[in-house]
Protein backbone atom coordinates (compact mmCIF):
# COMPACT_ATOMS: atom_id res chain seq x y z
CA UNK A 1 0.00 0.00 0.00
CA UNK A 2 2.82 2.28 0.66
CA UNK A 3 4.14 1.87 -2.83
CA UNK A 4 0.96 3.39 -4.12
CA UNK A 5 1.33 6.52 -2.13
CA UNK A 6 4.89 7.14 -3.09
CA UNK A 7 5.09 9.41 -6.00
CA UNK A 8 6.92 8.00 -8.95
CA UNK A 9 9.98 10.05 -9.68
CA UNK A 10 10.43 11.05 -13.29
CA UNK A 11 12.76 8.65 -14.90
CA UNK A 12 15.34 10.02 -17.18
CA UNK A 13 15.13 7.91 -20.27
CA UNK A 14 17.54 8.06 -23.13
CA UNK A 15 16.24 7.11 -26.52
CA UNK A 16 18.23 4.52 -28.33
CA UNK A 17 19.70 5.39 -31.72
CA UNK A 18 17.64 2.67 -33.34
CA UNK A 19 14.42 4.15 -31.94
CA UNK A 20 15.33 7.64 -33.13
CA UNK A 21 15.99 6.43 -36.67
CA UNK A 22 12.76 4.38 -36.74
CA UNK A 23 10.60 7.13 -35.23
CA UNK A 24 9.90 8.98 -38.49
CA UNK A 25 10.53 12.32 -36.80
CA UNK A 26 12.96 14.46 -38.81
CA UNK A 27 14.01 16.37 -35.68
CA UNK A 28 14.96 13.26 -33.70
CA UNK A 29 17.04 11.56 -36.38
CA UNK A 30 20.73 11.95 -35.54
CA UNK A 31 23.27 12.64 -38.19
CA UNK A 32 26.94 11.85 -38.36
CA UNK A 33 29.33 14.77 -38.32
CA UNK A 34 30.34 15.70 -41.85
CA UNK A 35 27.60 13.63 -43.47
CA UNK A 36 24.11 14.44 -44.62
CA UNK A 37 21.23 13.64 -42.31
CA UNK A 38 19.65 10.29 -43.22
CA UNK A 39 16.22 10.62 -44.76
CA UNK A 40 13.08 9.47 -43.01
CA UNK A 41 11.00 9.46 -46.16
CA UNK A 42 10.51 6.61 -48.58
CA UNK A 43 12.11 8.07 -51.69
CA UNK A 44 12.30 6.53 -55.15
CA UNK A 45 15.58 4.99 -56.33
CA UNK A 46 18.66 7.07 -57.20
CA UNK A 47 18.08 7.39 -60.97
CA UNK A 48 14.42 8.42 -60.67
CA UNK A 49 13.42 11.58 -62.60
CA UNK A 50 10.67 13.72 -61.13
CA UNK A 51 8.11 15.48 -63.33
CA UNK A 52 6.77 14.74 -66.75
CA UNK A 53 9.27 13.42 -69.26
CA UNK A 54 9.21 15.25 -72.57
CA UNK A 55 10.25 13.61 -75.82
CA UNK A 56 13.49 14.94 -77.27
CA UNK A 57 12.96 18.02 -79.42
CA UNK A 58 13.88 17.41 -83.04
CA UNK A 59 14.98 21.03 -83.43
CA UNK A 60 17.91 21.95 -81.20
CA UNK A 61 19.79 25.20 -80.71
CA UNK A 62 22.02 24.50 -83.72
CA UNK A 63 19.09 24.07 -86.07
CA UNK A 64 17.33 27.15 -84.76
CA UNK A 65 20.36 29.41 -85.17
CA UNK A 66 21.61 27.99 -88.46
CA UNK A 67 18.25 28.07 -90.23
CA UNK A 68 16.86 31.41 -89.11
CA UNK A 69 13.38 32.22 -90.33
CA UNK A 70 12.73 35.94 -90.65
CA UNK A 71 9.47 37.36 -89.38
CA UNK A 72 6.81 37.72 -92.03
CA UNK A 73 4.26 40.35 -90.96
CA UNK A 74 0.58 39.80 -91.58
CA UNK A 75 -0.76 41.51 -94.69
CA UNK A 76 -2.50 44.81 -94.10
CA UNK A 77 -6.27 44.76 -94.15
CA UNK A 78 -7.60 45.72 -97.53
CA UNK A 79 -10.10 48.51 -98.26
CA UNK A 80 -12.95 45.98 -98.58
CA UNK A 81 -12.72 44.97 -94.90
CA UNK A 82 -15.55 45.94 -92.54
CA UNK A 83 -15.03 48.33 -89.64
CA UNK A 84 -16.46 46.24 -86.79
CA UNK A 85 -16.14 48.99 -84.18
CA UNK A 86 -18.33 51.37 -86.16
CA UNK A 87 -20.63 48.52 -87.17
CA UNK A 88 -21.21 47.42 -83.56
CA UNK A 89 -21.66 51.02 -82.40
CA UNK A 90 -24.32 51.72 -85.03
CA UNK A 91 -25.99 48.38 -84.28
CA UNK A 92 -26.27 49.30 -80.60
CA UNK A 93 -27.70 52.74 -81.52
CA UNK A 94 -30.30 51.15 -83.80
CA UNK A 95 -31.55 48.84 -81.05
CA UNK A 96 -29.90 45.48 -81.81
CA UNK A 97 -30.00 43.46 -78.58
CA UNK A 98 -28.92 39.88 -79.40
CA UNK A 99 -26.54 37.94 -81.65
CA UNK A 100 -29.16 36.91 -84.24
CA UNK A 101 -30.24 40.49 -84.78
CA UNK A 102 -26.58 41.54 -85.02
CA UNK A 103 -25.97 38.97 -87.79
CA UNK A 104 -28.92 40.34 -89.75
CA UNK A 105 -27.78 43.92 -89.15
CA UNK A 106 -24.26 43.13 -90.43
CA UNK A 107 -25.67 41.53 -93.58
CA UNK A 108 -27.86 44.52 -94.30
CA UNK A 109 -25.37 47.25 -93.32
CA UNK A 110 -21.95 47.63 -94.94
CA UNK A 111 -19.47 49.98 -93.22
CA UNK A 112 -15.99 49.81 -94.79
CA UNK A 113 -12.78 50.37 -92.89
CA UNK A 114 -11.25 53.77 -93.62
CA UNK A 115 -7.44 53.54 -93.77
CA UNK A 116 -5.87 55.81 -91.17
CA UNK A 117 -3.94 58.84 -92.39
CA UNK A 118 -0.50 59.78 -91.14
CA UNK A 119 -0.51 60.26 -87.37
CA UNK A 120 0.58 63.78 -86.40
CA UNK A 121 2.76 65.97 -88.55
CA UNK A 122 5.05 64.55 -91.18
CA UNK A 123 8.59 63.75 -90.06
CA UNK A 124 11.25 66.37 -90.75
CA UNK A 125 13.86 65.67 -93.39
CA UNK A 126 17.38 65.71 -91.98
CA UNK A 127 20.52 66.11 -94.12
CA UNK A 128 21.90 62.62 -93.46
CA UNK A 129 18.71 61.12 -94.93
CA UNK A 130 19.22 62.99 -98.19
CA UNK A 131 23.05 62.91 -98.39
CA UNK A 132 24.38 59.60 -97.01
CA UNK A 133 27.93 60.94 -96.58
CA UNK A 134 26.77 63.92 -94.49
CA UNK A 135 28.20 63.97 -90.98
CA UNK A 136 27.47 66.05 -87.89
CA UNK A 137 29.76 67.77 -85.40
CA UNK A 138 33.11 69.55 -85.60
CA UNK A 139 35.83 68.40 -87.93
CA UNK A 140 38.74 66.73 -86.21
CA UNK A 141 42.35 66.75 -87.31
CA UNK A 142 43.34 64.09 -89.82
CA UNK A 143 44.75 60.91 -88.38
CA UNK A 144 48.49 60.39 -88.15
CA UNK A 145 49.84 58.36 -91.10
CA UNK A 146 51.33 55.58 -89.00
CA UNK A 147 52.74 53.73 -92.03
CA UNK A 148 55.00 56.72 -92.84
CA UNK A 149 56.10 57.03 -89.21
CA UNK A 150 56.89 53.35 -88.80
CA UNK A 151 58.46 53.09 -92.27
CA UNK A 152 60.86 56.00 -91.40
CA UNK A 153 59.73 57.92 -94.50
CA UNK A 154 59.85 61.34 -92.80
CA UNK A 155 63.44 60.83 -91.65
CA UNK A 156 64.49 59.74 -95.14
CA UNK A 157 62.88 62.80 -96.72
CA UNK A 158 64.60 65.10 -94.19
CA UNK A 159 68.00 63.50 -94.83
CA UNK A 160 67.57 63.97 -98.58
CA UNK A 161 66.63 67.63 -98.08
CA UNK A 162 69.73 68.15 -95.89
CA UNK A 163 71.94 66.51 -98.54
CA UNK A 164 70.60 68.91 -101.18
CA UNK A 165 71.28 71.91 -98.88
CA UNK A 166 74.86 70.74 -98.16
CA UNK A 167 75.54 70.26 -101.89
CA UNK A 168 74.26 73.77 -102.63
CA UNK A 169 76.40 75.17 -99.80
CA UNK A 170 79.48 73.36 -101.11
CA UNK A 171 78.88 74.63 -104.67
CA UNK A 172 78.52 78.20 -103.44
CA UNK A 173 81.85 77.93 -101.55
CA UNK A 174 83.61 76.63 -104.66
CA UNK A 175 82.33 79.57 -106.70
CA UNK A 176 83.53 82.06 -104.14
CA UNK A 177 87.07 80.72 -104.15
Amino acid sequence: AQQRCVRALPRRCNMSEAYRNRSGNAVLVKDDVGKAKPTIYNLPPEGFAYGRSEPADMEGAREVTMHWAAHVPRPKQGPDCQDFRKLNRTAAKSGVRNARDLVEFRRSTDIKLVPPGPAGCLPKVIPSDVIPSFSYGQKSRPSTPIAHVVGNQYATEHEEALDVQYQMLEESRKRNE
